[in-house]
């Protein structure tokens, strides 16, 4: 009876008691890599890049011309040397003058470099009309100013068979001589 009691006082006393909390285990080992996600959208598209060259001339003249002659007059200036080219889209057309085999944008830059100060307006012209845009130099011959140097650049949309030219209006009976070597230099990038 009293081991059936002291059997009892135990057990009420460890139930009744708070049991100390025991350590930490261990860390088990990491688990295998989940599935790979489904892909998300395309993004937005970019921007467009800008537009390459589908072809190009850098041309000077052959020799030092010079141009002689009672103001006003105008002259033609023969950019025949090939220096550099590249692509399709232009061909010689004579007198100095290059045509378009392919229509298209053209971006066109000329300089005129003289050995001296020249009154002069030099401009481009398209099948012999002249771009008023290209135009650099004196308006008119009342007021002519002088300077040893002309440059301009623009854009022209031609089509096939346009013919351009580089020309220029002197204004005053002096006698106007390109600069050896490249005095005149025509550049010429077909955009599209």
């Amino acid at each position: 009876m009293v081991a059936l009691h002291l059997i009892t006082c135990m057990l009420v006393a460890c139930s009744s008691e708070d049991v100390d909390k025991g350590e930490t285990g261990d860390k088990g080992p990491t688990g295998d890599k989940g599935e790979t996600g489904d892909k998300g959208p395309t993004g937005d598209k970019g921007p467009t890049g800008a537009v390459g060259a589908n072809g190009y001339y850098f041309l000077s003249s052959t020799t030092q011309d010079s141009f002689t002659g009672d103001a006003p007059v105008e002259f033609t200036v023969p950019v025949d040397t090939v220096e550099l080219a590249g692509g399709t889209g232009l061909s010689t057309s004579g007198n100095g003058g290059w045509q378009a085999t392919v229509g298209g944008t053209y971006l066109v830059t000329y300089n005129l470099n003289f050995t001296t100060s020249v009154a002069a307006r030099t401009y481009l012209t398209v099948n012999a009309v002249p771009v008023a845009k290209s135009s650099v130099g004196s308006p008119t011959v009342s007021a002519p100013t002088s300077q040893p140097a002309y440059t301009s650049t623009v854009i022209l949309q031609l089509t096939t068979g346009d013919v351009l030219q580089l020309r220029f209006t002197k204004l005053t009976n002096f006698t106007a001589t390109l600069q050896a070597g490249e005095g005149a230099i025509l550049t010429l990038v077909r955009l599209d």
